[in-house]
């Protein structure tokens, strides 16, 4: 496993919790 692959998901799953609560 890549860790680079790794932070590259956490950051498109906190991208996506942020976008939710902003609606």
């Amino acid at each position: 496993m890549n860790i680079n692959d790794l932070f590259t998901c956490i950051c498109v799953h906190l991208l996506a919790c942020v976008r939710e609560r902003q609606r």
